[in-house]
C-alpha cells in the first residue's frame, strides 16, 4: 500500500488559503459594486441638480428680460441662488467622496484579485508536487509488488 503524501497537510493549508483568499475577493467585488453604486447616484445627484439650478436661472433671466420681476422676487432669487450654490458644493464634496471611495474599492479588489491568484498558484505548485510524488510512490509500490510475487514464484 502506497505511503500518504508527507506535505497533506501543505496540501489542506493551501487549499484553505485559495477558499478564504476566493471569500475575500467575492467580498470585495460586492464592496466594489455598492461603491460604484453610490457613486453614480451622486454624480446623478449633482447633475440633476445642477440641472434644475440651471433652468431656473434661465427662467429667472427670461423673466427679468421681460420685465416682470418685482424687488421681493429679486431678493428672493439671491437667497435662493445662495442656498442652491451650497447645496450644489456639498453634492459636489459629497461625489468626491464617494468616487474616491469607489477608487478606493476598486484598488482593494484588485489587490484581493492578486491575492487570490498567488493563493492559487502556491496551491497548484503543492498539487504538481504531490501528483509526481504520487506516481512515484504508485511506481514503487507496483515495483516492490512485483519483486515479491517474483520472489514468492522463484524456485528454491
Amino acid at each position: 500500500m502506497p505511503r500518504r503524501y508527507p506535505l497533506a497537510t501543505l496540501s489542506g493549508l493551501r487549499d484553505a488559503q485559495v477558499k478564504v483568499a476566493a471569500a475575500a475577493r467575492k467580498d470585495q467585488e460586492a464592496v466594489a459594486g455598492r461603491a460604484k453604486a453610490d457613486a453614480a447616484q451622486a454624480a446623478l445627484a449633482t447633475r440633476t441638480h445642477v440641472d434644475s439650478v440651471t433652468d431656473v436661472r434661465e427662467r429667472q433671466a427670461e423673466r427679468l428680460a421681460r420685465g416682470s420681476l418685482r424687488a421681493a422676487d429679486l431678493s428672493q432669487h439671491g437667497t435662493w441662488a445662495h442656498v442652491a450654490a451650497r447645496k450644489t458644493e456639498a453634492l459636489r464634496n459629497a461625489e468626491t467622496a464617494l468616487a474616491r471611495e469607489h477608487l478606493r474599492a476598486e484598488e482593494a479588489l484588485q489587490v484581493s484579485v492578486e491575492e487570490l491568484t498567488s493563493r492559487k498558484r502556491e496551491a497548484e505548485v503543492v498539487e504538481r508536487h504531490q501528483a509526481r510524488w504520487t506516481k512515484t510512490e504508485h511506481k514503487r509500490f507496483e515495483e516492490a509488488q512485483a519483486e515479491e510475487l517474483e520472489d514468492r514464484w522463484r524456485p528454491r
